[in-house]
This record gives C-alpha cells, sequence and structure tokens, in this order.
C-alpha cells in the first residue's frame, strides 16, 4: 500500500491521484433546501386562491385586480383619443429644438449661463452678483455667451 494511500484512508478522504473532477466536496456537504425553506414565510391564502378555488360560486373583490382593469381601461381611452385628434388634426405638436429660443449647448457650464430674461440684458445680469464688476473675467464670459447666442 502506498503512502497516499494509506493517507486517505487514515484521514477518510477520497484517494484520486489523476486529480479528476468527482464532486466529492459538494456531495458532502449538507443540503440547502430545508435552511432555504425554513427562511421564507410560509404562503398563505390569496383572493386569487380563493377565486381558483371555489370560481363562480363565491363571489369576491379583488382591490389590485380592480386597480389594474381601471388602469387598462383608462390607458385605452386615452389611445383613442390621441388617435382621434391626429386624425383631426388637433392634436399638439410636440416642442422641437428649433422652437427653442436659446441654441441647445452640450456644455453645462454653458447651459448654465443660458438665462433669458427678456427685460434685462445680459450683461446686467452679472452686475448684482457679489465679487463681480465690470472690469471682471465673468464679462469675457458673457461677451462670448453673446457670441455663441448670436450663431458666430
Amino acid at each position: 500500500m502506498s503512502v497516499p494511500r494509506a493517507q486517505c484512508q487514515v484521514f477518510a478522504t477520497t484517494f484520486n491521484p489523476e486529480g479528476a473532477r468527482m464532486g466529492n466536496k459538494v456531495l458532502r456537504q449538507r443540503l440547502k433546501g430545508p435552511a432555504v425553506a425554513a427562511y421564507y414565510p410560509r404562503k398563505t391564502a390569496t383572493i386569487k386562491d380563493v377565486k381558483r378555488e371555489f370560481g363562480p360560486i363565491l363571489a369576491t373583490w379583488d382591490d389590485a385586480e380592480e386597480d389594474r382593469f381601471e388602469y387598462i381601461e383608462e390607458y385605452a381611452e386615452a389611445e383613442r383619443e390621441e388617435c382621434a385628434q391626429e386624425e383631426d388634426g388637433t392634436l399638439p405638436r410636440p416642442a422641437r429644438s428649433d422652437d427653442l429660443e436659446t441654441p441647445m449647448v452640450d456644455n453645462l457650464s454653458d447651459r448654465a449661463r443660458q438665462v433669458t430674461i427678456p427685460a434685462m440684458h445680459r450683461s446686467e445680469l452679472y452686475d448684482g452678483l457679489p465679487g463681480f464688476s465690470a472690469g471682471n473675467v465673468i464679462d469675457e464670459d458673457a461677451a462670448k455667451h453673446e457670441r455663441v447666442l448670436a450663431g458666430e
């Protein structure tokens, strides 16, 4: 008898000199089914179960099911109204980017500066801010912003 074989007999392990994958490690573990089943609460009877069991014999009321039917009905009604408006031509056209006052800008800092106040010139927006004066750097940003809005 070889030493590895005797060692496996003494320590109750499997002799596997080729190193074949036999699944012993997995098969020796305890089953997880009872622990998992005990973790989750037991299933109780629901209105759907009662309805399935007794059918037309017993009248039941399921609020969730009624809410679902109501939602589907409202959704279908809104779809029908939209189709009718499309046929009539009374459906309002969604706003396009061409309709907007200011151009779309990807840069967030430029977008943050796009404030549209018709009664006030854009350069006057920066005058009331603390720490900014007429000769400050922010005036250069305002001039750059004016050029962007003008499309230069």
